[in-house]
C-alpha cells in the first residue's frame, strides 16, 4: 500500500476507479448469473427438465458426501452458460443493417450497467468513497441514463431491415401517444383522432 502514496492524485483516482468498477461489475454479473439460475431451476422444475437441476462437471458425482448434493444443487449452470456463451457461433444474418444490428444490444445493456455507478455500496474505505461516481445529481443521472435503454429496442427493430419489427418497436418510443380503442387495437390519435378502425 505504500507504493500507492507515490502515485499522483490522478493516477490514484484512475486506479481506485478501475478497482471499484471491476468489483461492482463482478458482483453484478455474478448476481445476474445466479438470478438466471433461479429462474431456470424453477422453469426446469415446472417442465421436469434435467439440465439446470443436475448440471455439474463429470467428476463431481464421484466426490464423497458432497458430490451428489452438488449435482442436485445445479450451481454450476452459470459456468456452463458462460462457457457456452464464449464458444457460441457468432451469427449475423446477411439481410440486416449490420452496424445497427451490433449496436442495438450495446445501447440496451450499457445504460443498465451505468446506473450502478451512482449507487453507493458503503461509506468510506480510507480516503476513498465507496461509490464509482459521486454525483450531486445522481437521481437525475439515473433517470436520464435509464431513458436511453428504449433506443436500443427501437434500433434493434430498425437494424433488422424489416418494417414489421421496426413498426412493432415504435410504440415503445412514444408510449403516451398510443391509445387503445374499444376493440383493443392500438392507434395513433395524432394520425386518426376521430376514426375508429373497421372490423372485417
Amino acid at each position: 500500500m505504500e507504493a500507492i502514496n507515490y502515485l499522483s492524485p490522478t493516477a490514484q483516482m484512475i486506479l481506485f476507479s478501475a478497482l471499484k468498477i471491476g468489483v461492482v461489475f463482478g458482483v453484478v454479473m455474478t448476481a445476474v448469473a445466479y438470478a438466471v439460475l433461479v429462474e431456470r431451476k424453477v422453469s426446469a422444475w415446472i417442465q421436469n427438465r434435467v439440465g439446470p437441476n443436475r448440471t455439474a462437471p463429470f467428476f463431481t458425482q464421484y466426490l464423497p458426501v458432497i458430490g451428489p448434493f452438488l449435482v442436485r444443487l445445479g450451481i454450476f449452470q452459470p459456468a456452463a452458460d458462460g462457457l457456452k456463451f464464449l464458444l457460441k457461433e457468432d451469427f449475423t444474418p446477411s439481410y440486416v443493417r449490420k452496424v445497427y444490428f451490433w449496436l442495438a444490444p450495446a445501447i440496451t445493456v450499457i445504460p443498465a450497467l451505468l446506473t450502478v455507478a451512482v449507487i453507493p455500496f458503503g461509506s468510506n474505505l480510507g480516503s476513498e468513497k465507496m461509490v464509482i461516481a459521486d454525483l450531486n445529481v445522481g437521481i437525475l443521472y439515473t433517470f436520464g441514463i435509464v431513458s436511453l435503454g428504449v433506443y436500443g429496442i427501437v434500433l434493434a427493430g430498425y437494424g433488422s431491415n424489416s418494417k414489421y419489427p421496426f413498426l412493432g418497436k415504435h410504440p415503445l418510443q412514444r408510449p403516451d401517444d398510443f391509445v387503445r380503442d374499444r376493440h383493443g387495437h392500438e392507434r395513433d390519435p395524432h394520425l386518426h383522432p376521430h376514426r375508429e378502425p373497421q372490423l372485417e
